[in-house]
Parts: C-alpha cells; structure tokens; sequence
C-alpha cells in the first residue's frame, strides 16, 4: 500500500490494518500488543517474547511486539507478507512480515506539510514533515508526530485505558552526489507515555 492508499483506508498505525488486510487482526490484552494472521497468533508477547510477524521499518528489524504498535508518519508505502516468511526474513516470521517504509529526502525542492485529526474519546492527532534540499546533492527531511487523549475506559484508579501520550520524529539526510551512489541515514525516536 502507497502513502495515498493508506491515507484513503484511515490507516495510521498497525491496529487499523485489519480494514485493509484480510485475514489479519490486531489486538492489546492490556499492554501486551499481538498480531492473529490466518488464527495464527502469539498466546503472549508481553516483555521478552517477540511476536510472530517479524516489523521492518526501513529494513531494521523490531524485536519486541510493543514497536509494532507505534504510531507510523511520513510513510511512504507498506507491504503486509502473510506466513510464514521464515525463507527470506529468518526468524519471527512464522505468521507474515510487515515492511514499512518511511519518506526519504527529495532533492527536487522544497516541501512541506501538516495532518491534524480529532477523533472520539477526544483524541487529537497532529503530524508535519519539511523537505529541504541543501544542495544538489545533499537533503534532509524532518518528520514528527504527537498524538494525545482521554482514553477509552475511565479508570479512578490512575490513567485511562488507551489514552495515548506519544511523540516521536525522524530526521533523514540523502547524499547523492552521483547518479549511481548515494547515502540514506536516518534517525527515528518514538516515545509512549500513554496507557
């Protein structure tokens, strides 16, 4: 799926993939984050136990079930691979792997955005990137990201079940300085502070 088909689709994290991939379901039992694909599912991925869809963003692998459900931003496209995938991406695989791909720089010229949504429970979500090109060869790309809300399940007892608190950005830099050789760094940082 391309940038534009998951913006059609309202997919802006994991947990809504199941609108657009059949046979595939999200789901929390409390923190505990879990894929089920095809009824094959994890029976607990709860602190050292990775889950069976292997997460890929940029290539880099995630070990631990909880990045799966990290916001996405600034994305440029995203294949779901139903199990298992053990062939081509090792181990935790067993059920799919899920590739995402974030924006790199553009060298052809500036750009520039902001998405903001207001959802129930009071969820306000807002997400910007800028595209600088330095030179002809040289670019970078900010993307950020801050989602909050009330939550779902009034809890007297201290925060709300799914009140998000998160934030996180990437910084990406392209350096081509021939048609036929360039460098991709990037660096992402997501925090969830939310329950």
């Amino acid at each position: 799926f391309d940038e534009a088909g998951l913006d059609r689709a309202g997919v802006d994290d994991v947990s809504r993939l199941d609108q657009i991939v059949s046979g595939v379901n999200f789901a929390f039992v409390g923190n505990d984050a879990k894929f089920n694909v095809r009824g094959a599912n994890s029976t607990n991925t709860f602190g050292d136990v990775s889950s069976i869809v292997g997460t890929f963003v940029d290539g880099v692998y995630q070990p631990r079930a909880s990045m799966q459900s990290r916001g996405f931003f600034d994305v440029q496209r995203l294949e779901f691979l139903k199990g298992p995938q053990g062939t081509l991406y090792g181990r935790n695989t067993f059920a799919g792997a899920l590739n995402l791909y974030t924006n790199a720089p553009d060298l052809s010229g500036f750009s520039a955005g902001v998405d903001a949504s207001y959802e129930r429970f009071n969820t306000r979500r807002v997400e910007g990137f800028a595209n600088v090109p330095l030179t002809d060869t040289l670019g970078i790309r900010v993307a950020a990201f801050t989602e909050n809300g009330d939550g779902y399940i009034d809890n007297r007892a201290g925060a709300n079940l799914g009140s998000p608190d998160d934030l996180g950005g990437r910084i990406s830099v392209l350096w081509e300085p021939t048609p036929d050789f360039d460098v991709l760094t990037r660096y992402s940082n997501v925090t969830e502070r939310g329950v």
